[in-house]
């Protein structure tokens, strides 16, 4: 049976520069679990400090900066002092940060903490980990649209459910060159649903722990259809699911409180096709 999860404490953490002193690493997704899945590593950033540089990846890039606040889910908790080549950005609001192939960017400082937050990165195009140090060339003003905050509906994609709560959102219609991810917070006990179905593209899920002091522990245990397989968690978890795999539907048998949850694929926007 191929492998699809990655739940908490199953994958080490790769070598990454500029994680400042308190992260708290959640997941990963790499080579190990799948060969040929996208890369995704999580961290809760729980303490101020100051970046170590900046550096370049051989492929774009999608950075996700989410906060633990439910009751105002757009507050990222934190000043973020983010840089893509010549532009620094302060980052206030949940986000989405786009770094196309080969550009310098870093984390310059962390600020103003009031409460932690969570922190992903995803490379769609690669299975594996690897970094350069490097240097800003492009002018300044150049990658000012790369930060996507807020959650817009699409055409072809249905609002989520009751139990769902939508926070941010990025595909190429928002952002030309992008990826389609979406984060949001879940929190339906007994919720089932929705129908199995079908992406043309790689998609990966997440459902993490809402608690920077318990980053593996669900508040709940979650059910995911996966290929006929049923997977199961009471960790926070990776899925990864390979274009064209039937998947769905999700069953949450308990939960207490919402978990954070995302899902995005290498493709430039949402679709999907039910089985009959």
């Amino acid at each position: 049976m191929a492998k699809y999860i990655s739940r908490y404490g199953e994958v080490a953490q790769p070598a990454r520069t500029g994680l400042i002193d308190g992260c708290r690493h959640i997941a990963t997704l790499d080579a190990s679990v799948h060969p040929g899945c996208p890369f995704n590593d999580a961290v809760w950033y729980t303490k101020e400090g100051k970046g170590t540089g900046l550096i370049k990846h051989e492929n774009d890039l999608l950075l996700m900066f989410i906060g633990s606040n439910f009751e105002d889910r757009d507050d990222l908790g934190a000043e973020v002092i983010y840089r893509v080549e010549n532009d620094v950005f302060t980052l206030k609001r949940s986000c989405f940060v786009f770094v196309p192939a080969g550009k310098a960017h870093g984390l310059v400082e962390i600020r103003s903490l009031r409460k932690a937050f969570v922190s992903n990165i995803c490379f769609y195009q690669t299975d594996v980990y690897e970094e350069s140090p490097a240097e800003p060339k492009d002018p300044e003003g150049t990658y000012l649209k790369n930060v996507i905050e807020g959650y817009i509906p699409v055409q072809n994609k249905e609002m989520p459910p009751e139990g769902w709560w939508p926070t941010i959102w990025i595909d190429a219609k928002k952002l030309e060159g992008a990826p389609y991810m979406e984060a949001l917070w879940f929190g339906k006990e007994k919720f089932w649903g929705p129908e199995t179905h079908t992406h043309s593209f790689d998609e990966v899920l997440a459902f993490f722990s809402p608690d920077p002091d318990h980053p593996g522990d669900l508040p709940g245990e979650i059910h995911y259809d996966v290929n006929g397989e049923t997977l199961k968690s009471v960790n926070s978890f990776y899925l990864f699911i390979p274009a064209e795999t039937p998947h769905s539907p999700i069953y949450v048998p308990r939960i207490t409180h919402p978990v954070i949850h995302f899902s995005g694929g290498g493709h430039e926007e949402y679709e999907l096709e039910y089985t009959k």
